[in-house]
């Protein structure tokens, strides 16, 4: 290294660390790096410049979007032509770089690009680092920049510019750091992730897109609902809602949706409609009272853009753009009959394991619509009538209760088995007899239950 090199860092360590009035070289000289559009000043330029000086560079940054790509696009075609090399990592975090840009920046035959996958790492990825590399001297530039078009402009960031040469602690730590993301596992070239990649940021857009259509929707309403302004799908309904989305584009006219009770299948069902947009859609369940709750769901979804409209025992609105119905109700000749075999494009079957039963056959054999969808906590019977088959062994997304549980989607409980109460030497359970049913719901056993339940219940 030559004694003027040093010379000149030390000098921009004084004027940067100790006296801002020392003379020193500013291309040797630490620096705060933000921006101002009002004095022309960008994080940009400073990456441009750096960029045309190096003899190699690599970037790590947690975000890349097409702005970003356009903004570097003319100074990397250069560096591509004259042969400077270049690694680029990024992160599948909130699947927010654009595709579009990623495969701009993996046809630079200058350029290696790698992807960190966040979930098989297990922690997040944040990074914002630029690194340039020239005649052994580090200029590096790490804060708060994401390659974006916003961050390198316009958006209020702060970076720092560090200059140090081969042999610099921090310098070393920051490449040694960089080298240790790069080669983890967890880091995919373009080849290995871009497909999966692509596929998941097409899904994200979709769920982005549901998400604002439903603010939209909850603030057109005479009186705003903050919970139907606040609701979006979980992460079980993001995963069922694009899977029936692809079931649909290839071809499919039938699914199931397998979810552990209180998963949110209502809503999931709710959220795929709206997304796929079938012009009439008949919702059938077994108990009138889960066809209210039902309605009162899809009203948060879907508000005044649909009529919605109950038919039971209790209700008899025949038309609606989304019709809730009692199976006993629908599955009656004259209900049937008011209704032309194509009539609805979506039909949805809750508690669908109940499907195999003579009513409901009735009601299937008899609809042509375009879709089915069938909701279920449990498809296996006992009878040997085979649900799957009856779906085509379409599964649109399966959660059992032990995963649900798993990804927090339920509340976490525990079973305690306790003996039951004894009433004149006699054991009450459920094999008391008919001649002491009374003691089932005597005062005496009802007391003694509330008292186990609030020993061994949480508070």
């Amino acid at each position: 290294m030559k004694r003027n090199v040093i010379s000149e860092i030390n000098n921009g360590l004084q004027t940067a660390f100790l006296d801002c009035n020392t003379d020193s070289n500013l291309a040797y000289r630490p620096q705060f790096i933000t921006n101002d559009y009002k004095c022309g000043i960008k994080v940009l330029t400073h990456i441009e410049n750096q960029l045309m000086h190096c003899d190699e560079f690599s970037i790590s940054v947690a975000f890349i979007s097409r702005s970003g790509f356009v903004e570097l696009s003319e100074t990397l075609k250069e560096l591509e032509r004259r042969g400077i090399k270049g690694r680029i990592l990024t992160t599948d975090y909130l699947h927010f770089s654009d595709p579009y840009a990623l495969d701009r920046l993996a046809v630079l035959k200058n350029v290696e690009l790698k992807m960190y996958h966040v979930d098989d790492a297990g922690v997040g990825f944040h990074t914002k680092g630029y690194l340039f590399k020239e005649s052994g001297i580090y200029r590096i530039i790490i804060g708060s920049s994401n390659m974006t078009q916003t961050a390198l402009s316009t958006n209020m960031e702060w970076n720092t510019q560090l200059v140090s040469t081969e042999q610099g602690e921090m310098a070393q730590a920051i490449v040694k750091e960089f080298e240790m993301l790069w080669s983890d596992d967890a880091s995919y070239t373009y080849e290995e992730f871009s497909e999966v990649y692509r596929k998941e940021y097409k899904r994200k857009k979709q769920i982005d897109k549901l998400v604002r259509e439903q603010q939209k929707i909850a603030l057109q309403e005479d009186i705003i609902d903050y919970d139907a302004y606040k609701l979006k799908p979980n992460k079980m309904q993001e995963e069922f809602i694009c899977s029936v989305h692809d079931l649909i584009e290839r071809g499919a006219k039938k699914a199931l949706l397998i979810s552990a009770t209180g998963t949110g299948k209502t809503y999931a069902s709710a959220f795929a409609m709206r997304n796929e947009k079938p012009k009439k859609t008949l919702f059938i369940v077994h108990r009138e009272l889960i066809a209210r709750q039902a309605l009162k769901s899809y009203k948060k979804v879907f508000g005044s853009t649909k009529k919605l409209a109950l038919l039971s025992g209790n209700s008899k609105e025949y038309d609606a753009d989304i019709l809730f119905a009692t199976m006993s109700m629908m599955a009656k000749t004259e209900t049937l009959e008011r209704y032309k075999v194509d009539e609805f494009d979506w039909i949805c079957i809750d508690e669908v394991h109940r499907a195999g039963s003579e009513s409901y056959q009735k009601i299937m054999n008899y609809f042509q619509p375009d879709f089915w969808l069938g909701m279920t906590a449990s498809p296996e019977r006992t009878d040997g009538f085979d649900i799957f088959n009856l779906f085509d062994h379409n599964i649109a997304y399966e959660i059992r209760l032990q995963h649900a549980l798993k990804e927090d989607l339920l509340c976490p409980f525990h079973y305690f088995g306790i003996t039951d109460i004894e009433i004149d030497g006699e054991t009450v359970d459920d094999k008391t007899d008919l001649r002491n049913f009374s003691y089932l719901v005597s005062d005496t056993r009802v007391r003694y239950i509330l008292e186990q339940a609030n020993y061994f219940g949480h508070r």
